[in-house]
């Protein structure tokens, strides 16, 4: 079986550990700590905070109105460096590293086998790596990359199981990393629509015991991952006028406090019913829209 000439990725490798200096260096230069926005400072807030506590009690997650994938990694990657924005930023760069990798496998996966010397997986890598807004965010405390990294790892080892007679390891890694995916960001349920056809498909073409057996492990890691998510735990209880209304006042009031315009994210209810939407209050704390 043909392997990725060494020369190629390791020159990858150098490439990455540069780039990541170059990273470090404009974040100490500065003094950047990755909270740009109300997003960051909401993932950064609730991993360190409610999060981090409940995982010191082993207790379930706390609500939170986004999908608590990352907040996870932040709050693991917190008892490393302390209750600060860092580790957020750390969980981001550790990602900005390991997709261009995912994506040389995926390559080499899909041009690279036919011909151990190509060039191909590693400009595909570096497309990737030198991409603008890929460099960004890998200097905040968001969530884009490390879904795009889980992402990355799913579509790799669902193209290795593609080989014949591959090992169901590889599907199984597949599911549970697109789960994460979709754990840390629920756009990615998009990318697993193409995936699990594709994976059925493979099934399709093994004996039938055998695909059962991996389409029965793949369901396990996959859907066992996303039932654990706790990120649906008391928004229906918390999502009422009664405590969404006091909240967008306090937020008014800090608005005309700080002469500040801005758009904030709450359920609105009407007779039909309860739907998100977004809120704009002005710099005198009125809400306009």
């Amino acid at each position: 079986m043909p392997r990725p000439t060494r020369r190629p990725l390791l020159l990858l490798l150098l490439l990455l550990g540069a780039t990541l200096l170059a990273r470090l260096w404009l974040i100490r230069q500065g003094s950047f700590d990755g909270l740009y926005g109300q997003d960051p400072y909401a993932y950064h807030n609730y991993a360190v905070g409610p999060l981090r506590d409940s995982l010191l009690a082993l207790a379930p997650p706390p609500p939170f109105h986004w999908p608590p994938g990352y907040p996870y990694l932040v709050a693991l990657a917190s008892f490393l460096v302390g209750v600060t924005p860092p580790a957020g930023q750390l969980v981001s760069l550790l990602a900005s590293l390991l997709i261009p990798l995912f994506t040389y496998g995926l390559a080499w996966e899909v041009w690279g086998r036919p011909r151990q010397d190509s060039w191909t997986p590693l400009l595909a890598a570096l497309l990737v790596a030198a991409n603008g807004q890929f460099w960004q965010s890998s200097i905040v405390v968001m969530s884009d990359l490390p879904a795009l990294a889980a992402a990355s790892l799913g579509m790799w080892s669902l193209a290795r199981y593609g080989r014949q007679n591959a090992p169901a390891g590889w599907l199984w890694l597949a599911a549970g990393a697109l789960a994460y995916a979709i754990l840390t960001r629920w756009a990615y349920a998009l990318v697993a629509i193409p995936a699990t056809i594709y994976a059925l498909g493979l099934l399709w073409q093994r004996p039938r015991r055998q695909a059962l057996g991996h389409a029965l492990g793949a369901a396990l890691c996959a859907f066992a991952e996303l039932a654990v998510t706790g990120f649906h735990r008391g928004i229906v209880t918390e999502g009422v006028p009664a405590k969404v209304d006091p909240a967008l006042q306090c937020i008014a009031d800090w608005a005309a406090e700080l002469e500040l315009a801005v758009a904030v994210g709450a359920p609105s209810f009407t007779p039909a019913g309860r739907f998100n939407s977004h809120v704009l209050i002005d710099e005198h704390g009125t809400v306009q829209a």
